[in-house]
C-alpha cells in the first residue's frame, strides 16, 4: 500500500523593511522553517484542500476522505445519484463554507455539496443544460472557492469562472478573455 504524507510546515517571516511593501519576500526574509507534523495517509490520491482544521483528500475509490489535523479520519464523502452512480468520482478540488462542503468533480461536471458532518445534500452545475443557454452547466471544472455566500467555480473547459449561490443557484458567469497576449 502506497502511503503518502501530508507536511505541516510553519513559516516565521520577518516583518518587511523595504519602502515598498508589495515586494515580494526573500528567502532571507524568512527566520526558519519548521516541521510542526507529518500525517500519513494509506489510499491518498492527491491533497483536495484544508479548510476549518480539515485536511481534504481524493481517495483511490473516488470518494473524498476528511481527516483532522491529527489524522485521524473523521469520514469519507460520496453519496450517489438516482440511477445508483456515485455522485464523486473525480474530486478537483474542496472547499467548506459556514455549512456547506463543496467539492468539484471533473468526471460528473458537478459540485456536490455535503453538511459539514459528511451528509450528501445536493449538486449543482450539470454538464448540459445551464440556464437558457447562458451559464450555469459545467465542463471539466477544477477549482472552487467561496466568498459571502458565492461559491466560485474554475470552470476549465468553457473557459470561464461561474458564480453560484451557496445553494447552487446560478448566478453569472465571468468571461476569462482567452486572447494569447493574456497567457
Amino acid at each position: 500500500m502506497r502511503i503518502f504524507s501530508i507536511t505541516i510546515l510553519s513559516l516565521i517571516m520577518f516583518a518587511a523593511t523595504r519602502a515598498n511593501a508589495a515586494d515580494i519576500p526573500s528567502p532571507s526574509d524568512f527566520s526558519k522553517i519548521e516541521l510542526v507534523q507529518e500525517i500519513s495517509l494509506g489510499g491518498m490520491q492527491k491533497l483536495l484542500g484544508w479548510n476549518g482544521g480539515n485536511f481534504y483528500y481524493a481517495k483511490k475509490d473516488g470518494s473524498v476522505g476528511v481527516v483532522d489535523k491529527n489524522g485521524k479520519e473523521l469520514f469519507a464523502l460520496q453519496a450517489k445519484d438516482g440511477k445508483n452512480e456515485p455522485v464523486v468520482k473525480q474530486p478537483e478540488a474542496v472547499i467548506a463554507s459556514e455549512d456547506t462542503i463543496y467539492v468539484v468533480d471533473s468526471e460528473t461536471n458537478l459540485v456536490a455539496m455535503f453538511s459539514l458532518q459528511g451528509k450528501y445534500v445536493g449538486s449543482f452545475g450539470a454538464k448540459k443544460g445551464g440556464f437558457f443557454g447562458k451559464g450555469g452547466g459545467l465542463k471539466s471544472p477544477r477549482g472552487v472557492a467561496a466568498h459571502d455566500g458565492i461559491i466560485y467555480v474554475a470552470d476549465s473547459g468553457n473557459g470561464r469562472i461561474q458564480m453560484f449561490g451557496n445553494n447552487g443557484v446560478f448566478l453569472s458567469t465571468l468571461e476569462i478573455d482567452g486572447a494569447p497576449e493574456n497567457k
